[in-house]
């Protein structure tokens, strides 16, 4: 159930995924082309994207961990 393993707040201008689990992370790492190299944000698990990128990557991790 994707609501177990990603938070998705929209903040404005930006969309937060928050990654709450590890499967979540891998996923991210694996499937979106990531140029935050922040540390602090890596180990919070929080990823912030532009509109435009949002909804391509909730509809990747709904197909992978379903609704």
């Amino acid at each position: 159930m994707l609501k177990n393993h990603v938070a998705i707040i929209n903040e404005g201008t930006l969309v937060k995924f928050q990654l709450l689990t590890d499967a979540a992370a891998d996923w991210w790492n694996e499937n979106v082309d990531d140029f935050n190299k922040d540390i602090r944000a890596k180990a919070a698990r929080l990823r912030y994207v532009e509109h435009r990128y949002a909804n391509d990557i909730y509809q990747g991790m709904l197909e992978h961990f379903g609704k």
